[in-house]
Order: structure tokens, then C-alpha cells, then sequence
């Protein structure tokens, strides 16, 4: 189970010199004699095996034992390099594959390094430096102490050029997702009570652990778990974000895999929609990845999905919904999959964790996807999103103790004492575990069932909205409150410069080409403005011709989607994030 692989290439190599032996003259004709094809073989390889031990005999003993040392190497070496360009092929592709090795000749090399040059100077003209009158940068640490009111006040003029945060009629897609003031004022009043807490220290600070106890079992009491769930035993604890949560997931399941059923190779499966914490995950923790497609309606295609499963398969991957286009992905397909295979499934609820399970209590529709799936063994929810907690505030769960407790550290030989930590980081803040207690008791069902209306007509607003305009059509069919949309009469890159212009800030996708709109309760009422200016910007773009923004940024994406050089765009991204860190 655990060399899948080299099995299956000793036994094609097996086969093609069966088959090469059988065909063979020597054995075709010992054969005809009355021979066994064994006898045959023998008889075949007897003469040269008796002149290459002639040649051989005059040779010192220890020169053969060198030579045959070295042969024995070299092609070890030549196998594994064979094995290594294989596996970059069937990561990367053919043509990726093709086009790295074309980079790496030393004429290209040198022209590559000339453009990436010119680009990270482009790249460094375009993220200046943020000046703001009365704060200079730091390069050190100030050789004297500053008041407090100096620094409030450096901190207030900062702050001043940020975007300015909107309840209710902000312009920016998915980012905020506060409801009012009171709201967020109740929230900072119990992240300054616990400010100086660490759930690390629960001796110290018991009240934390309990609060982060009570966050794990409310949210997993919407979602399947609980007492009145179908997954009683459901448990979980709490991690700084979405990411976070997934990586968790992802290494937790690993170890299990590798704990019971001894998978020391694993591998995942995803759709190409799911989030790239995924990706990381694989990245950081050795996983394979195996990326398979989504179907006409932009959900996982299952089927994709369980050829892609073998013996070294830890999990499976769905959303729901998934980010780029707000659908959700067949939960129950995947399950059963899953359950076949004798594999984990993990379901990304970090958006719809919060709106699903009462969009479906307020009628819509909405299919099975928590713990109430049997095969469902962990899912990802953010509370920092639609549970309304400040950022950075998430929950992973578990179906069992079984599984969450390979999510845990222990140390048992340290000098320092004995240790055990639950989560990736040692330290966490006690402020993030009671700001979320506080969003979520002060909300209650009650609550995110009314936001959750608000939410989902929102969303059908804005998807009657699209559709009126000429042009514009959605993609996919949306789930609950993001929606995702493209243009067939004019760029909809373009189309977004123009949106940018007027002050949104809308989310660009790719393959294909297209933008979405995450509503929150901070932008829930601006549907209609958005639709007017929808409206506008493509009535400007069929009448110019051209985006009348200037400065945008349809060149890039443009080019990004069209390159088929991913390296190359890889290579623009770590600049890009280079320059950004400083």
C-alpha cells in the first residue's frame, strides 16, 4: 500500500520483458522443441553468461567488485534522477517541465534575469512607501522613550490613510464582516479584559479555556455536533484563521493516516477551487497534491475525484461553499467516496460555517455538508467572518477525540519539563478566545438568523441585478451570499478597473476570467449602488472602447491568465511579496 507506485513500475517492467523474452527467436524455437519457456530463458542467456565470466576470470577480484560497486551506482543515481524528472512532470506538466528546463540554459538564463530585473524595478516604483506628515519611518528602534500620547497620535495619522471601515454600506468585497457599532464596541471591551491572558497558561488563566471550550461546542452545535447533532463525540479547538484551521486539519489527518494505516507517502485530493491553504498544507507538510477539475457548474468533480484516490490518500477535499465562485461542492458524493476508499474528507466551511446551517432553517435550499454526513471527518469554520469576531478567529472540528488528539504536541524529554501544546502556535492570545465568546453569545441564533435573511436576499438582488444587464452573466449558481460573475460583451478585467475607479473593491478570478462580490452585514445595503455602477461601467467601456481608468490593473491579470509560463508568474508573485515585506 505504501510503495503503490514502485509496485506498479516493477511490475510494468515485469510485463514488457515477458513479453520481450516471449518474442524472442532463441525462446520461440526452444519452445518448438518441447522446451518450458524457463528452459528456454536458460538456454538463451547460458552463452553470453559464460563468455562475460571468461573476460571477467582475468580480471583482479577486486576490480570487478569496484567496477560493479560503481555500475550499481550510477544507475541507482540515473534511477532517481529519473524518478525526480517524472515527478516534477506529473506535478508541473509537460510543457512547465519543458519550458523550466528551457529557463535554466545559460543564454535564456541570462535573458530571464534581465526581465525579471526590469520587473522588480517596476515593482518597486509601484509599492512606495507610505509617507505621512509628523511620522518618519523607523528603521530602529527609538533610542529614547515617547509618550503615550505621541504614539497614539503617530498611530491616528497612519491609520488615517487606511481604507475607512463602513457598517453597512462599505464598497469593499468580504473583509469586513461587522454588523454595528455597539456590536464592535462590546467586542474590543472583552479583548482589553483579557488582554494580558494565555490560553497556554490554563492553571492561570482557567476562565480562557473554558470560554474556548464553549466557542468549540457552539459551533459545532450548528454544524452536526453536540448532543443533538449526529456527531455527538464532534470536538475541536480554536485557531487564528482559516488558514490555520486547514493546515491543522490536513497534518492532523496525516498522522492518523500514518498511525492506522500506516501511509508514510500520503497524498490529497482537491479540487482546483478549493482554497490555497491547502496547498500550503501539502507544501509545509510533504503531501502530495493531486488537483482535480471542476465540473460545467464550477463544483468538484467526484467522479475526478475517486479516480484520483490509491493507497497513499489521507483525504479528500470540499467547500462549502468554495471561495472564487460560491457554490457548493457535493458533499454527500464525496462522503460516500470517501467512506469506499477508507479515506478522511474534510469540508472547508470557513465561509458558509456561519450562513448555511440557517440559510436552510430559513428554507433555502441546502443540501447536507457538516457532521450529519457520514465520511464528514473534520471541517474548517471561521468565526472571524459571519460569526462576526474580530480577526484572526477560527475553529477546526473533529468527529472524534480519536482523530483531534493526533492534532496535539507533547514533549516528554525536554529539560524545561514536561510539555504539550494543542495547536501550532505555543502562545495564543486570550482576547481572540473572548472576543469570539462575546460575538457569538451576544448574537445568538436569533441574530445569524437575521443577518442570514438579510444575507441571502441581498444575494438574490444582486444575481437578478447581473443578469438584467446586457452582457453580464454569473458564474455558476451561488449558494448563499457570494456571487461571482463575467462579461461576454466587454473586458471584464477592464470592467473591474472601472468598478475600482468608483471605489469598489471587488475580488478578481481566473480561469476564467471573472470577479465576484462577497456580501457581509458592512456592505449588505449597498446591492443596488453596485448594480447602477455595474450598469454604468459597462455602458463607458462599450462607448470608449477602452477602460477610461487609467492605471489599472487589467494589463496584469491579462497577462497572468494568458502566460502559460506559470513559472514565470511565480517568480512575479514572490517579487511582488518581496518588495511588499521590505
Amino acid at each position: 500500500m505504501k510503495n503503490t507506485d514502485s509496485s506498479q513500475e516493477m511490475s510494468l517492467c515485469s510485463l514488457i520483458l515477458g513479453k520481450a523474452l516471449a518474442t524472442h527467436p532463441v525462446t520461440q524455437a526452444a519452445v518448438a522443441l518441447g522446451g518450458s519457456p524457463g528452459q528456454a530463458l536458460a538456454a538463451s542467456l547460458l552463452p553470453g553468461a559464460v563468455r562475460w565470466n571468461n573476460k571477467l576470470s582475468r580480471l583482479p577480484p577486486l576490480q570487478v567488485a569496484l567496477c560493479s560497486s560503481l555500475l550499481a551506482g550510477l544507475v541507482c543515481y540515473l534511477h532517481h534522477l529519473l524518478r525526480r524528472r517524472l515527478a516534477r512532470v506529473g506535478k508541473h506538466g509537460y510543457l512547465q517541465t519543458l519550458l523550466d528546463f528551457m529557463k535554466s540554459l545559460p543564454y535564456v538564463r541570462d535573458i530571464v534575469a534581465k526581465e525579471n530585473a526590469k520587473v522588480l524595478r517596476d515593482l518597486r516604483a509601484g509599492v512606495k512607501e507610505i509617507h505621512v506628515e509628523g511620522v518618519d519611518p523607523l528603521t530602529k528602534l527609538p533610542k529614547h522613550k515617547c509618550d503615550s500620547k505621541i504614539v497614539l497620535q503617530a498611530l491616528r495619522r497612519l491609520h488615517s490613510v487606511d481604507k475607512e471601515p463602513e457598517l453597512r454600506t462599505s464598497t469593499m468585497s468580504g473583509t469586513m464582516y461587522i454588523c454595528d457599532k455597539k456590536h464592535l464596541e462590546l467586542l474590543n471591551s472583552a479583548y482589553g479584559m483579557y488582554a494580558l491572558t494565555n490560553p497556554l497558561h490554563g492553571d492561570c488563566f482557567p476562565s480562557v479555556n473554558r470560554l474556548e471550550r464553549e466557542v468549540v461546542g457552539m459551533t459545532a452545535s450548528i454544524l452536526g455536533g453536540g448532543p443533538a447533532g449526529a456527531c455527538v463525540e464532534a470536538c475541536g479547538t480554536m485557531t487564528s484563521g482559516g488558514t490555520e484551521s486547514i493546515m491543522t486539519a490536513v497534518r492532523t489527518t496525516r498522522d492518523f493516516m500514518c498511525h492506522t494505516r500506516g501511509i508514510d507517502q500520503p497524498e490529497l485530493v482537491m479540487a482546483v477551487s478549493a482554497h490555497p491553504a491547502f496547498d500550503k498544507a501539502c507544501r509545509y507538510f510533504g503531501i502530495k497534491q493531486h488537483r482535480i477539475p471542476v465540473s460545467k457548474d464550477y463544483r468538484a468533480d467526484v467522479k475526478a475525484m475517486a479516480r484520483a484516490v490509491n493507497g497513499n490518500t489521507i483525504m479528500l477535499v470540499v467547500s462549502a461553499p468554495g471561495y472564487p465562485h460560491g457554490v457548493m461542492d457535493p458533499v454527500e458524493a464525496a462522503a460516500s467516496v470517501a467512506r469506499a476508499k477508507k479515506v478522511c474528507l474534510h469540508v472547508d466551511c470557513c465561509l458558509g460555517g456561519f450562513v448555511l446551517p440557517f440559510a436552510r432553517k430559513l428554507g433555502y435550499n441546502v443540501p447536507p455538508f457538516h457532521f450529519e454526513v457520514p465520511g464528514v471527518t473534520s471541517i474548517s469554520v471561521d468565526t472571524h467572518k459571519y460569526a462576526m469576531a474580530q480577526k484572526g478567529s477560527s475553529v477546526v472540528l473533529y468527529h472524534s477525540r480519536a482523530l483531534r488528539k493526533f492534532q496535539f504536541t507533547s514533549i516528554t524529554d525536554w529539560t524545561g519539563g514536561l510539555y504539550v501544546s494543542p495547536s501550532h502556535p505555543g502562545s495564543r492570545s486570550g482576547s481572540l478566545v473572548a472576543q469570539t465568546w462575546a460575538a457569538m453569545v451576544h448574537l445568538g441564533e436569533e441574530g445569524y438568523m437575521e443577518a442570514t435573511k438579510q444575507l441571502m436576499e441581498a444575494s438574490i438582488k444582486l444575481q437578478k441585478g447581473i443578469v438584467a444587464i446586457p452582457g453580464l452573466k454569473l458564474i455558476g449558481q451561488p449558494d448563499m451570499c457570494l456571487v461571482a460573475w463575467t462579461a461576454t460583451n466587454v473586458n471584464i478585467l477592464e470592467l473591474n478597473d472601472v468598478m475600482t475607479s468608483k471605489g469598489w473593491t471587488l475580488n478578481v478570478l481566473q480561469f476564467p476570467n471573472s470577479v465576484h462580490m462577497c456580501l457581509t452585514m458592512s456592505n449588505v445595503d449597498c446591492v443596488e449602488m453596485l448594480i447602477k455602477d455595474l450598469q454604468d461601467g459597462v455602458n463607458d467601456l462599450l462607448k470608449h472602447g477602452s477602460d477610461p481608468a487609467k492605471g489599472g490593473k487589467a494589463p496584469i491579470y491579462g497577462m497572468a491568465t494568458s502566460l502559460p509560463d506559470r513559472g514565470a508568474v511565480n517568480d512575479i508573485l514572490i517579487m511582488y511579496q518581496d518588495v511588499v515585506c521590505g
